[in-house]
């Protein structure tokens, strides 16, 4: 039987599906629907489980923007491929900006930035760049053929990546591509497995290699692209620049695809939802205006004010095991609703796992004497429990005892009737 699936978002019912889960199992399913608003998205996934009627809903929230801002720190001059690229894109708000004139509070509002051909980062810039990386941002490092390995591998060895090595001047082909990226998947819906792939005239080899998503590679198998995970954010390292010098791979469909889905995917999401009980903190991007501001959390008419730490360009709110119901709960700075947070029961109540009889017994006998065992043999529980509690009612005896002895009355009566009516007869003749 297909368990009936529905989405929901700002209550409207967007999605339904069938889906078929077989026992102590999972199934991953798609559901296609159109996004008609920006901003936060309130949504809930809701199931029908009859007779289990508990625990069928899923609620979470996530945030849709018109426009992700890009923002490029440039070493000269601004590149005209990244404003090709970004720049003359609606979905994009891109501003450039020279390495010696950094607007720091722009780098704080965008969602990605780009490196392009900085030739030596400072202490500030690292600094600020690794907690933005840690806030949810992402950066992309475009290298350039003179670029100050040391002040750039001091940065990358710090965040746990690999560093930049030797520049090769030799040309080198793409070898492969990761089609199953999310920065290529449901880009590229035919892909011949004869793709012309470009060619780079010099490259940057790293050291140190760690994990992280490959996403392009040369023939010899050193990354041409790269991603990692640094805190809640992504670096992107490329092993070239985006000009002439270092080939074709710049102007070439398979470095702009995953170039532009790496500035529509990198929209700082909040998390989804919380679990009552685990998790017992959220991180939200719209911080209060100042220590005076007092953030509050309100469902319905239900209303709690929770500790509250302003971190850069975040603030961080503690739940303290407050919240207790599932549902959306609006997130308020003077009145005013700067964003909705989710909450859900942990998933464990959903386990129907029982103990064997064995292992009841076996936690039964930690347990004190007067804990009794009643096994599933008891034609009426109700009745055994309720023996167990009260003890046993003898007053059904008592009401056969008495029948028994109003019979035994009857039946004498009848008896010594009878006998003396015969003898009475006997003395009349």
């Amino acid at each position: 039987i297909k368990l009936p699936v529905k989405l929901y978002i700002n209550d409207a019912q967007k999605a339904l599906t069938a889906v078929d889960i077989k026992a102590n199992s999972s199934a991953d399913f798609q559901m296609k629907y159109q996004i008609s608003g920006t901003g936060t998205q309130l949504a809930k996934i809701e199931i029908e489980d009859t007779p289990i009627t508990f625990d069928d809903q899923l609620y979470f929230t996530y945030q849709v923007s018109s426009t992700t801002n890009i923002s490029t720190i440039y070493e000269k001059t601004p590149n005209r491929f990244l404003d090709a690229l970004y720049g003359k894109d609606s979905i994009f708000s891109y501003n450039a900006m020279a390495v010696h004139a950094i607007d720091y509070g722009r780098i704080k509002q965008s969602e990605v930035v780009i490196l392009d051909e900085v030739v030596s980062i400072t202490s500030g810039l690292a600094d600020e760049l690794d907690q933005y990386l840690s806030n949810g941002g992402t950066v992309i490092v475009l290298p350039n053929a003179e670029m100050s390995a040391a002040s750039w591998n001091s940065f990358l060895n710090k965040i746990h990546v690999p560093q930049f090595g030797e520049l090769v001047n030799k040309e080198m082909k793409v070898g492969s591509i990761n089609r199953e990226s999310a920065y290529y998947k449901g880009s590229m819906e035919k892909v011949s497995d004869n793709l012309d792939f470009p060619s780079a005239k010099k490259y940057f080899q790293f050291t140190q290699l760690s994990a992280g998503e490959s996403i392009m590679t040369f023939d010899n198998r050193q990354p041409v692209l790269s991603a990692y995970n640094i805190g809640k954010g992504k670096l992107i390292l490329s092993a070239v620049a985006m000009n002439d010098d270092f080939g074709n791979i710049h102007k070439h469909a398979l470095f702009f695809i995953p170039m532009h889905n790496i500035g529509i995917r990198s929209i700082m999401q909040q998390k989804l939802y919380n679990i009552i009980g685990v998790d017992h903190y959220q991180s939200i991007r719209s911080m209060a205006q100042s220590n005076d501001d007092v953030i509050k959390i309100q469902n319905g008419q239900t209303t709690y004010i929770p500790e509250q730490r302003n971190m850069g360009n975040e603030t961080v709110i503690y739940f303290h095991d407050q919240i207790t119901q599932d549902g959306i709960y609006d997130v308020l700075n003077n009145g005013t609703t700067i964003t909705s947070i989710a909450f859900n029961y942990d998933r464990k109540e959903s386990q129907l796992n029982y103990y064997s009889e064995d292992e009841q017994k076996d936690i039964m006998v930690q347990q004190p004497k007067n804990v009794e065992w009643i096994t599933s043999e008891s034609k009426d529980i109700t009745h055994a429990i309720s023996e167990r509690l009260n003890g046993k009612f003898l007053w059904q005896y008592f009401i056969l005892f008495a029948l028994v002895c109003f019979l035994a009355e009857i039946l004498v009566l009848r008896l010594w009737e009878n006998s003396a009516s015969k003898k009475r007869t006997k003395h009349s003749f």
